[in-house]
C-alpha cells in the first residue's frame, strides 16, 4: 500500500497526531507513506531509521523547457518567450505550468514558428498573480465564481457555491465546466457529491488575493450565513468553518460562539489538542468585542473549557492548564453565585492533587462542597463530595475518602449530571476500597467505571478508568491480572496522544513485568514512564512510580539502590501528606533490611510501624500484608505462638468472597501453626 499527503504543512493538529501514529507503526507495516511538505515544516523524524527525507530542488532549464514542451502538445514557442519562462519561474513546476498555459491562452490565432508576427503576439506573466488572472479574463464569465469559490476555500461543493454566487445555477454550472476545462479547478470526492477543488493552494490563495479587502470581508459574510440557515448539518458537525468565515467577515461574536462550539465538539470526541487550538482562536477574538459582562461571561465559558482541554491532552499539571483555569476563576468573581464556579475549582483542586500539594487541594474541596451544599442543584454537591473524597484519599484519610466518593454516586443522576459524571468517583473508590480491604467491591467499581467509559465510546474517560483498574490490581499485588489491563491503557492513550494515561500505563505495565520474571525489561519500562510522569507535571504519579520502582529494584537484587529510594520517598511523603501507602513503604524498608543483611529487630520495626500505620488509616490490606511480613519471621524464628493473633482477627475481617495474594499467604501461615 502507498499513501500519499499532500501540503503537511496545512495540516491540523489531529492530522498531525495521525501522521505520528502512522510514523510509529509503519514500520512494522508493508507501506510505503509518503508526506509533501514546505521545508519550513519542521518535522523531528528524520532520525527514525525508518524515515528518509528528501529534498526537491527546483528544475533546472533543461527540465523546464521540457515541461514547456510537453504543456504545449506540439505547438511551437520562439526561444525568447521560453527563455523568459525560464527566467520568470524560477523552477517552479506550478508557475511553470500556469505561466506557459497563460502564454498559449494569449495566443492570436496560435503559436506557429513559420510566423514572422507569432512571437509579438505572445506575451509571458510576471508572476504566478498575473498567468492566473491572465487565464480568469480569458474566461472574463468564469471569474467572479472562481473568486466566490476561492473565498470558500480550497475545496467547495457545487451547492453552496451555487446558493452563494449572484447568479443562475446553469451559468454557475457553466462556468464550473470551464474551470474544469481549463485545468484550475479538478473534482474531488465521489462524483454524485459534486465537490471541487482547485489544483493547487496557490492558484487558490491569488483567486482569493485579487479580490478587494471588503469584497472579501462581505462574501464570507455571506457563506457564514447560508452555511448557518441553508447548511445546517456542516454548521452542527464542522462548527470551525463557520466560525473562521465569521471571522474573516469582522464578526467576531458569531465567530467566537463557532469556536467555542468547535472546541467543546473536539473535547468530546478526545481530539484535546485540536480543540485547545479552536478556543485560543476565539480568546484571540475577544479583544475585538467592547468591555462588558457578556465578554466576561463568553471568555470565562472559553477558559474553562480550555482548561478541561488541556488538563486531558496535557495533564492537569500542565502550566497551560492552571493558567486557563486560574483566569476562570478570576472571572467568576465578577459574577454572583456563578454555576462555573464549581467546575472551575474542581479543575484548580486537580491542579494541586497532581502536583502533589493535597493539604491545598482539601481546603479548596472543603471550600467548594460548603459552597455547593448552600445550591439547589444537585451536581456543585456531587462535584464536591467527589474533589473532597479524592483529596482525603490521598491524604490517607480512608474511610471518610470512601464516604465522601459514596456520596458522589449516590447523588449521581443520569438525565441530569451527564454520563461521565461516575467515572472519576468510580475509580478512586476502586483504589480506597482495595487499600481499605474491601477488595472485591474496590475491583468491581474499577470495571463498573471501564465498562461505562466504554459504553459512552470517551478514550480519555476509557484510559483513565483503565489506568485506575489496573493500579487496583497492582495494590492487589495481581501482576497476572494488572498487565494486561496496563496493555490496554498503553495501546489506546498512544492512539489518541495521551501523555499523562500512556506513562501511567507503562509504570503500572513495567511493574506487572517484575512480577511475571521479567524484571530487566519492567525495571526499564518504570524508569522510562518516570521521566515521562515527570514531563506532564504529575509529581502524584511521579512519586507512586518510584515506590514502583523502588519495588522492582528490590526485584532485580538491586537493594542498596532500593533502600535510598524508599528513604527518599518517605521523606516526599511526610513532606506533601500523601500518606496512603505510606505502610506499603515501611513495610517494603522492613524487606530491604532483611534481606539486606540487617537485624531481623529493625525489620521488625519497621513492621510493626507499618501495622500502626496502616490500623490508624483503616488501611487493611496494607495491614495484613505487613502482618504477613512479621508473622513469616516469627515463623522463622520458632514463634508460633504469637502468629496466630497476628493474623487471625484480621484475617477474619476480609471474608471469603476475594481470595487475595495477601490473604492466601495469611491463611497458609495460619495453617503451618496448627
Amino acid at each position: 500500500m502507498i499513501l500519499v499527503f499532500e501540503d503537511v504543512h496545512w495540516a491540523d493538529p489531529t492530522s498531525l497526531e495521525l501522521l505520528e501514529r502512522i510514523r510509529d507503526n509503519a514500520k512494522n507495516w508493508r507501506m510505503l507513506v509518503i508526506l509533501l511538505h514546505r521545508p519550513d515544516l519542521n518535522l523531528p523524524w528524520a532520525e527514525q531509521p525508518h524515515v528518509s527525507s528528501l529534498a526537491i530542488n527546483r528544475l533546472d532549464r533543461v527540465q523546464v523547457s521540457s515541461m514547456v514542451e510537453s504543456l504545449t502538445e506540439g505547438q511551437v514557442l520562439p526561444q525568447t518567450v521560453i527563455e523568459q519562462i525560464l527566467a520568470k519561474t524560477d523552477g517552479v513546476p506550478l508557475f511553470v505550468e500556469e505561466i506557459t498555459k497563460a502564454v498559449l491562452q494569449s495566443t492570436i490565432g496560435g503559436p506557429n514558428e513559420d510566423r514572422s508576427d507569432a512571437q509579438p503576439s505572445l506575451v509571458v506573466p510576471d508572476t504566478l498573480h498575473d498567468s492566473l488572472m491572465a487565464r480568469l479574463d480569458q474566461l472574463a464569465p468564469v471569474k467572479t465564481v472562481a473568486q466566490i469559490a476561492a473565498v470558500i476555500g480550497r475545496e467547495f461543493s457545487f451547492e453552496l457555491l451555487k446558493t452563494v454566487a449572484p447568479f443562475p445555477e446553469n451559468e454557475v454550472d457553466a462556468a464550473i465546466d470551464r474551470l474544469l476545462a481549463s485545468g484550475l479547478v479538478f473534482r474531488s470526492g465521489h462524483v454524485s457529491e459534486q465537490s471541487f477543488a482547485f489544483k493547487h493552494a496557490l492558484v487558490r490563495d491569488e483567486a482569493y488575493a485579487s479580490l478587494l479587502h471588503d469584497q472579501r470581508r462581505k462574501l464570507h459574510g455571506r457563506i457564514a450565513e447560508t452555511l448557518c440557515r441553508d447548511f445546517k448539518e456542516i454548521a452542527d458537525t464542522a462548527p470551525e468553518i463557520v466560525a473562521q468565515h465569521y471571522a474573516q467577515a469582522g464578526k467576531p461574536k458569531p465567530a467566537i460562539d463557532y469556536w467555542l462550539k468547535a472546541g467543546r465538539q473536539a473535547s468530546a470526541r478526545s481530539a484535546f489538542v485540536e480543540a485547545s487550538t479552536h478556543l485560543q482562536m476565539a480568546l484571540k477574538l475577544l479583544v475585538e468585542l467592547p468591555a462588558s459582562m457578556e465578554r466576561d461571561n463568553l471568555e470565562l465559558q472559553l477558559q474553562q473549557s480550555l482548561g478541561g482541554a488541556f488538563a486531558a491532552g496535557k495533564g492537569f499539571g500542565a502550566a497551560e492548564t492552571i493558567q486557563a483555569y486560574k483566569r476562570a476563576l478570576d472571572l467568576c468573581n465578577n459574577f454572583e453565585n456563578s454555576p462555573q464556579r464549581f467546575t472551575v475549582l474542581n479543575g484548580i483542586i486537580a491542579f494541586h492533587v497532581i502536583r502533589g500539594e493535597f493539604e491545598q487541594s482539601r481546603v479548596l474541596a472543603e471550600d467548594l462542597l460548603s459552597r455547593a451544599n448552600q445550591q439547589d442543584d444537585s451536581m456543585p454537591r456531587l462535584t464536591g463530595h467527589r474533589a473532597l473524597g479524592q483529596a482525603l484519599f490521598l491524604i490517607g484519610e480512608l474511610a471518610a475518602a470512601r464516604d465522601h466518593l459514596s456520596n458522589s454516586l449516590k447523588l449521581y443522576d443520569a438525565a441530569r449530571h451527564g454520563s461521565l459524571a461516575p467515572i472519576f468517583s468510580q475509580t478512586y473508590l476502586a483504589l480506597a476500597s482495595v487499600v481499605l480491604g474491601d477488595i472485591g467491591r474496590g475491583l468491581a467499581f474499577g470495571r463498573d467505571a471501564v465498562h461505562l467509559a466504554e459504553q459512552l465510546r470517551h478514550p480519555h474517560s476509557i484510559c483513565n478508568a483503565l489506568a485506575f483498574l489496573a493500579g487496583a490490581h497492582v495494590l492487589c499485588g495481581d501482576a497476572e491480572a494488572a498487565y494486561p489491563v496496563a496493555e490496554r491503557t498503553i495501546t489506546l492513550a498512544s492512539e489518541y496522544g495521551f501523555p499523562l494515561w500512556l506513562a501511567g500505563g507503562q509504570m503500572l505495565r513495567g511493574w506487572a513485568r517484575c512480577n511475571l520474571e521479567d524484571a530487566e525489561r519492567g525495571l526499564a519500562e518504570i524508569r522510562k514512564s518516570v521521566k515521562a510522569l515527570e514531563a506532564t507535571g504529575a509529581l502524584i504519579w511521579v512519586q507512586f512510580a518510584r515506590y514502583l520502582l523502588a519495588q522492582a529494584l528490590a526485584k532485580a537484587e538491586q537493594l542498596t539502590d532500593a533502600r535510598k529510594l524508599v528513604d527518599q520517598i518517605l521523606m516526599m511523603v511526610a513532606g506533601t501528606s500523601g500518606r496512603w501507602y505510606e505502610a506499603e513503604l515501611h513495610r517494603l524498608k522492613g524487606d530491604l533490611l532483611l534481606h539486606g543483611g540487617d537485624s531481623t529487630a529493625a525489620a521488625e520495626a519497621c513492621y510493626e510501624r507499618a501495622m500502626a500505620v496502616a490500623a490508624r488509616q483503616g488501611a487493611r490490606l496494607w495491614q495484613l500484608r505487613a502482618a504477613n511480613a512479621l508473622a513469616s519471621i516469627w515463623s522463622t524464628q520458632g514463634r508460633l505462638p504469637e502468629v496466630h493473633p497476628c493474623l487471625a482477627s484480621l484475617c477474619a475481617t476480609f471474608g471469603e468472597k476475594v481470595m487475595s495474594v495477601d490473604l492466601r499467604q495469611a491463611k497458609a501461615l495460619l495453617a503451618s501453626t496448627t
